[in-house]
C-alpha cells in the first residue's frame, strides 16, 4: 500500500471514528463473526422521533428514540480479537479510574476490561503485541472488545438509503 493511500485510509478511519462519536444515540443491530476470529458489530444511528413534545418545569419529554431509513448504519470489524463482552447497559457503571477517548465509540488506555483480559488470558502481549480496549456504547447494550489490531469502520446501506 503506498503512503498516500495509507494516509487516506487512516483519514477515513478517523473521520468515521469521529462520525460515530458525534451521534447522540446508537442501536446495536448485529454482532457476529464473519470469519474465524473476526468480530463484526453493526450499529445504527438513532434519533429522537419528532420534536420536543412538552416541557414541564425543568424536565422535558421527547418522542421515542428510533433508527429509521434516514439514519446512518456502520459496520465495525475487529480482526483477531483477544476477547469481547456484551453487557446490558442498565447494569453498567462509570469508573473514574478508567481512561478513554471518544463518546459512543471509545478507546481505552486503562479499564477494568483490560485488567480482566490480562488476568484471564495467557501471554497475550507475547503473541499479539500490545492490545487496546474498544467500547461501543449503544442503547441497551455495551460492546467491549480487546484487540491488537485497529478496527475497520465502514458505512453500509440502510433500507431505503444509499451510501
Amino acid at each position: 500500500m503506498n503512503s498516500r493511500r495509507r494516509v487516506s485510509t487512516v483519514m477515513l478511519l478517523m473521520n468515521l471514528f469521529d462520525e460515530l462519536n458525534a451521534h447522540r444515540y446508537l442501536y446495536l443491530d448485529k454482532l457476529y463473526e464473519e470469519n474465524d476470529l473476526e468480530l463484526c458489530v453493526v450499529v445504527d444511528e438513532a434519533r429522537v422521533q419528532g420534536d420536543e413534545i412538552q416541557r414541564a418545569g425543568k424536565a422535558s419529554a421527547y418522542g421515542a428514540i428510533v433508527s429509521d431509513n434516514t439514519c446512518r448504519k456502520y459496520k465495525v470489524r475487529f480482526k483477531n480479537y483477544v476477547a469481547y463482552s456484551v453487557r446490558n447497559e442498565s447494569f453498567t457503571v462509570l469508573d473514574d479510574e478508567e481512561r478513554f477517548i471518544g463518546n459512543l465509540f471509545r478507546q481505552f488506555s486503562k479499564s477494568k476490561f483490560l485488567d480482566y483480559v490480562a488476568a484471564s488470558t495467557v501471554a497475550v502481549e507475547d503473541i499479539v503485541g500490545p492490545y487496546t480496549h474498544y467500547e461501543i456504547a449503544c442503547l441497551n447494550q455495551i460492546v467491549d472488545v480487546a484487540t491488537g489490531l485497529e478496527p475497520t469502520i465502514e458505512t453500509i446501506a440502510s433500507f431505503g438509503t444509499a451510501t
